[in-house]
């Protein structure tokens, strides 16, 4: 979870979308 987590983080700071969260939360969900 930590890796998802990270990759969320990353893609914000490069300023991308963060439609990836909903998406990485439905997987640890």
């Amino acid at each position: 979870m930590a890796g998802r987590l990270t990759t969320h983080v990353l893609d914000t700071r490069l300023g991308k979308p963060a439609p990836g969260v909903m998406i990485e939360l439905w997987a640890v969900a």
